[in-house]
């Protein structure tokens, strides 16, 4: 298993977008050497973060804060990751507000997950894969996907590395192929639900393609009683117009925080005292 982590030259500061610091991460050590600082888990152009400056990554970084319940039997756990991802390689850091208070919020497990990928050149996919992730287990941060995003550093951190046979990326495919063929028929009183459902979870998978749209009908096929031609369109028009809303909404707060944070440069400042190189 390897992850190709850029690293800041500084832990905390969110306004910095110059990562260029490649890190070949293989092994704990390595691992928690990269994640003590300020790090992307994507090459960019000239090493500036951004959505537009995306050339490529080898993994996706999801982010795990438990924000969504105060109620402690709800929280997800790192124990929990390696458990839901049995066989699935992947690497977990705690960070730096880890069982600490944060903000009216109490104490609680907060980390990251990282999981290798097949080597992409594609941003709008790569974000797509982080939606349709946190689409299927919500306990991941929607708001914290994208191809640009970065994840603060935690010179305290604790780390999990682990390696199995399995990618995150045929983990997903095996997950819908499964319940894509659990599916037999959709009875009246359900057909509506199942099919946003379906329709949301194809688009964020292949983009509101015609061939999504095949799957989509075929799925339909499974109705009984079968739902009118108007009908079926009505939904797919609902659930394609609803995840474009999304990405464009997504992409404007993106570029909104990009450009806060770099109106003020003239040009990228970064100490060299301190490095990682591989």
């Amino acid at each position: 298993m390897k992850l190709t982590i850029y690293t800041a030259d500084t832990c905390g500061q969110e306004s910095n977008v110059y990562y260029p610091n490649r890190l070949d991460v293989t092994n704990e050590a390595t691992f928690k050497d990269a994640v003590s600082f300020d790090h992307v888990a994507a090459r960019y152009q000239n090493n500036y973060r951004s959505n537009v400056n995306f050339i490529e990554s080898d993994h996706i970084s999801m982010d795990c804060d438990n924000e969504k319940s105060d109620d402690p039997k709800a929280w997800i756990l790192p124990e929990d990751i390696l458990s839901l991802f049995d066989g699935v390689s992947l690497a977990i850091a705690t960070s730096r507000n880890h069982m600490k208070e944060k903000g009216m919020r109490s104490a609680r497990p907060r980390f990251h997950v990282y999981f290798p990928i097949p080597e992409t050149r594609d941003s709008e996919g790569y974000a797509q894969l982080k939606e349709e992730l946190a689409d299927l287990f919500s306990f991941f941060d929607a708001g914290a996907l994208g191809s640009a995003r970065f994840m603060y550093g935690n010179p305290d951190t604790e780390v999990i590395w682990r390696e199995r046979d399995q990618l995150i990326t045929d983990f997903i495919r095996d997950d819908f192929a499964k319940w894509d063929e659990a599916q037999s028929e959709i009875p009246e009183g359900s057909r509506n639900k199942t099919l946003s459902h379906y329709a949301g979870r194809i688009i964020i998978r292949l983009g509101a393609t015609e061939e999504a749209h095949e799957m989509f009908l075929k799925k339909a096929d499974l109705c009984n009683p079968p739902l009118p031609d108007h009908e079926l369109q009505t939904i797919w028009q609902r659930v394609r117009c609803a995840s474009e809303r999304k990405y464009r909404h997504r992409k404007a707060i993106s570029l909104r925080k990009n450009t806060a944070r770099t109106s003020h440069l003239c040009r990228p400042i970064f100490r060299t005292s301190v490095r990682l190189r591989s």
